[in-house]
């Protein structure tokens, strides 16, 4: 069985594993954007190659969080070419994100969304799951077979803060 993690952390311009591992593309992926603005081919994340090759044997998990906060990159300066990263909040879940699903109350939940798809009917309201201080337009359950939810995370000693 093969395992990919997604992690929240990352910048809008180079999208982490969250991005790479889950099944399908993203209405609002930056790949996803080029290819539509640029009339190309759609890029397709590294898990729908996995999923493609590994069927069955591919499980997707994708890590989030409702509360907290996280890293975020800025701009590119002479001084740090790489950028530089930032403490911030996460925002609130939204209505159609997946972290709205969870309770707080507990420190962590893992939800098995392979096994619950054909037990719930709203599958489909869950159009976006957090990418470090903003909301990914994706298909929750058809880009992930589990989602591993922390409910609070703090931010590292290694960004400026605020």
């Amino acid at each position: 069985m093969a395992v990919g993690y997604g992690f929240t952390a990352g910048d809008r311009s180079c999208p982490f594993a969250a991005l790479h591992l889950r099944r399908c593309p993203s209405s609002t992926a930056p790949s996803t954007q080029l290819a539509a603005e640029g009339g190309g081919r759609l890029l397709l994340p590294t898990g729908a190659h996995l999923a493609a090759a590994l069927g069955d044997d591919y499980r997707a998990i994708g890590v989030t969080s409702s509360h907290g906060r996280t890293a975020i990159v800025g701009e590119p300066t002479r001084e740090r070419p790489e950028g530089t990263w930032y403490d911030a909040p996460l925002p609130p879940p939204t209505g159609s994100s997946i972290e709205a699903a969870f309770a707080t109350g507990s420190l962590w939940t893992l939800a098995n969304l392979r096994a619950a798809r054909p037990h719930i009917d709203d599958a489909e309201s869950f159009q976006q799951s957090r990418m470090a201080d903003y909301f990914l337009d994706m298909p929750v359950f058809a880009a992930f077979d589990a989602i591993a939810h922390v409910s609070h995370t703090t931010g590292t000693d290694y960004v400026i803060q605020p």
